[in-house]
């Protein structure tokens, strides 16, 4: 943390030749960015002004590209993705990516696949939900019969909280195509979204955060109603479910996870989440709902008021309605928790859309390389709860890696990845309907059984 904030975070590469890099930025410059940019022209210059306006990226006539030293391009795309209002309602949005995977002729690598993975900080956000739902089965058990309420809070534009060293800056170049001006080049500034080290980089800024928001949370001289952030008044009140609802049984577990009812935080990326027993006649849901705010606020420094750069707030205040308030069921990481009855599912716009997606593949009977590749993303996505999935993508990814050697023509499903798929209709089905915390927890087995592999009988 402290060589970034004061370098900038400077990413481990390999080196490439004067002339390798030269001939990169040739070829960047002719091919320009991906179609998808490409016929978004509008969305585009929005998406790069609004970098621009915040400081993220440094705007420069293109015809300089040549003369920076160690200079290199990317090409930019647009990407769709759903987030919330401040309502909850489900809306569109659009975000502005580098792929900085594209390998160029003249070096024929990337910045991605030049970097040093061994030397950058370990990234441990993969076991954030299986975290969240081992703490969740441990303290039902403890805690038989008392509500666990979860929050939310999310960083706004968490990458661009992350300084790039000059170094680094210049090889996270992209450009920009003005139809009534000399064109732009864009040198990047802060973290890109393309760029593989940017999870590791911007972890080292987020995690001590919420371990500040963990120690704050259990520190008997805190009283949240007395010191919390400045914007604690947005988070919506506490939701509990009606008394009627039963509460789902916490079963035994083979690891020993230590439960203080105040809670834990624990973060996956840009979002924090925390967890809290709602005991009565104590203070854990105020601090649970405010330990992570005041984090934030504590570890941000505050705009100067004459600082002709305009800044985003680092918690994104649209989003605390929907999601800060205290609920005992929450959507986390594309899943719905519910902590009352320890049942996690699928929500269901995600079954619907992905449900369709496959009924129409197996109606056509074909599918190109570009689609089989959404779907199997979508898929792993059912593996971090239900692990049998990834055993039945073998098939599905061979075909993607032959329909991507096919670029003309969708290839033809054969049986068994048909199968494959109507075997993932049904896993998704299930899902949706719900997936008891238990099984997805690290159990102590019920039953352990012992048998001759020769001579197996029942």
């Amino acid at each position: 943390m402290r060589n970034i904030l004061l370098h900038g975070s400077d990413w481990p590469l390999e080196p490439i030749t004067e002339e390798q890099r030269a001939a990169d930025v040739d070829e960047a410059l002719s091919f320009g960015n991906h179609k998808g940019a490409q016929t978004r022209s509008n969305e585009l210059a929005d998406l790069v002004e609004k970098d621009v306006r915040f400081g993220y990226a440094l705007p420069l006539p293109v015809r300089v590209a040549r003369a920076l030293p160690g200079v290199l391009f990317a090409p930019m795309n647009i990407m769709d993705q759903n987030s919330i209002d401040d309502c909850g309602r489900i809306i569109e949005k659009t975000r502005l990516t580098h792929d900085q995977s594209y390998v160029f002729g003249g070096s024929k690598t990337s910045v991605n696949s030049r970097v040093r993975k061994e030397e950058l900080l370990p990234c441990m956000y993969g076991a954030s939900l299986r975290r969240l739902i081992n703490w969740a089965v441990a303290a039902r058990r403890k805690f038989p019969g008392v509500p666990i309420y979860a929050s939310k809070v999310d960083f706004k534009s968490a990458y661009r909280r992350c300084h790039l060293s000059a170094r680094t800056a210049v090889q996270c170049c992209t450009q920009l195509p003005l139809s009534d001006r000399e064109d732009v080049m864009l040198v990047y500034l802060r973290e890109t979204f393309g760029g593989s080290p940017s999870p590791h980089e911007w972890g080292a800024l987020a995690e001590p955060i919420c371990d500040l928001a963990n120690v704050v949370m259990h520190d008997d001289d805190w009283n949240p109603r007395d010191l919390h952030s400045p914007v604690q008044h947005l988070v919506p009140s506490p939701i509990t479910l009606d008394s009627g609802i039963r509460y789902g049984e916490g079963r035994e577990l083979i690891v020993n996870i230590p439960i203080n009812p105040r809670g834990i935080n624990d973060i996956y990326v840009d979002d924090i989440i925390p967890l809290t027993v709602g005991l009565p006649n104590t203070d854990n849901m105020a601090r649970c709902e405010c330990a992570a705010l005041l984090a934030i606020h504590a570890t941000v420094r505050e705009s100067h008021p004459n600082d002709p750069t305009p800044r985003e707030f680092m918690e994104s205040r649209a989003k605390l309605t929907a999601e800060a308030g205290l609920t005992e069921i929450k959507t986390v990481l594309g899943w719905v928790l519910d902590f009352r009855r320890l049942v996690i599912s699928l929500p269901y716009n995600k079954y619907q859309a992905w449900s369709n997606n496959i009924h129409e593949i197996l109606t056509r009977d074909k599918s190109t390389a570009r689609e089989l590749e959404t779907l199997i993303g979508r898929l792993g996505h059912l593996g971090t709860i239900i692990p049998m999935v990834h055993h039945f993508l073998s098939r599905l990814r061979e075909l993607q890696r032959k329909a991507s050697r096919n670029k003309r023509w969708p290839t033809k499903l054969n049986s068994e990845c048909r199968y494959d798929l109507r075997l993932m209709l049904q896993i998704l089905a299930k899902a949706s309907r719900g997936i008891d915390m238990n099984i997805v927890a690290y159990r102590r087995p019920s039953h352990v059984y012992r048998a001759d592999s020769h001579a197996l009988t029942v």
